[in-house]
């Protein structure tokens, strides 16, 4: 059976054009590639807040990769910030 790998997903606001404002959730597709390639079928994770609908999500999952951007918040997993940690939002602001 191929195993199923969540991505985690990045957020983006349209900065200009036609679609100016619209927020967007996007992965790069070199993760999706890589997941098929070595016979895993890729699962998208938005970024919800919802952790009942986060939980589900990683229910349906063998295993998950937490794609680039900001890093991690320690307090997340249990640890402590280091200097060199930033804090990333979902929904950043104005």
């Amino acid at each position: 059976m191929q195993p199923v790998i969540g991505i985690s997903t990045n957020f983006q606001t349209v900065d200009k054009g036609k679609f100016l404002g619209m927020e967007r959730i996007f992965v790069n597709k070199d993760y999706v590639d890589a997941i098929i390639k070595t016979g895993g079928i890729p699962l998208l994770l938005p970024p919800v807040e919802n952790t009942e609908i986060l939980a589900r999500y990683v229910q349906l999952c063998d295993g998950v990769i937490l794609s680039g951007g900001g890093d991690i918040n320690p307090i997340l997993y249990s640890s402590s910030n280091s200097s060199n940690s930033v804090f990333v939002t979902a929904h950043p602001s104005p």
